[in-house]
């Protein structure tokens, strides 16, 4: 899942159908969920456990698919 607070619904639908992602996107139109995790720049990355407990936070871009297994290994052990 991922939060988008900037682009309308139709500019998130357009950008995941050409890039053939099939998450889900919350639409935090009044930030309010970015007010409530504290996201003041972005990107930033929660990896929530199945409990939903914040296991990792990580504040810019991951460089690569490795890392990001790396730390998603933290959490589904």
């Amino acid at each position: 899942m991922t939060i988008d607070a900037e682009d309308s619904a139709v500019e998130v639908a357009k950008f995941l159908q050409e890039n053939d992602y099939t998450f889900p996107v919350l639409l935090d139109v009044d930030s309010s969920v970015s007010v409530d995790y504290g996201i003041f720049g972005v990107p930033i990355t929660f990896l929530i456990n199945k409990e939903g407990i914040i296991q990792k936070l990580k504040i810019g871009a991951y460089k690569s698919t490795t890392e990001i297994e790396e730390d998603l290994k933290l959490i589904i052990l």
